[in-house]
């Protein structure tokens, strides 16, 4: 996660970096956001107990906004991190190698695909 964030759609738009909203639906639901907080908590190194549990699921219900800028005050106060896994990354980027060699095999596939016509089309 990153932020500060000056709006709740900003907010909401890099929850969905992270975790991709079900289909058919345009925003987190619970399980969503629990997912959310809980990869944020773990790329910061914060181990949960039994009551931080029952908090996570009663923060989780919370839209996926509000969420995300919790997730973004784990992060930044953890120091610099991927913002999709949470794993620890390079200062000034915004993702660690292995989600940055994925964003870039995805990026790869949708040029070939606009250049074939198909999905998963060649060059």
């Amino acid at each position: 996660m990153t932020g500060p964030f000056g709006t709740e759609q900003q907010a909401r738009e890099a929850a969905h970096l992270v975790v991709a909203p079900e289909p058919g639906w345009s925003i987190l639901r619970a399980e969503g956001n629990r997912e959310l907080l809980t990869r944020a908590l773990a790329g910061a190194g914060v181990e949960t107990g039994v009551y931080d549990e029952r908090i996570l699921a009663w923060l989780a219900g919370f839209t996926d906004a509000t969420c995300a800028v919790v997730a973004g005050w784990i992060s930044r106060a953890a120091g610099n991190r991927c913002r999709r896994c949470g794993r620890p990354a390079p200062d000034g980027n915004d993702w660690c190698a292995a989600c940055e060699d994925e964003n870039a095999a995805q990026a790869l596939e949708v040029l070939r695909e606009a250049a074939s016509g198909e999905p998963g089309g060649a060059l």
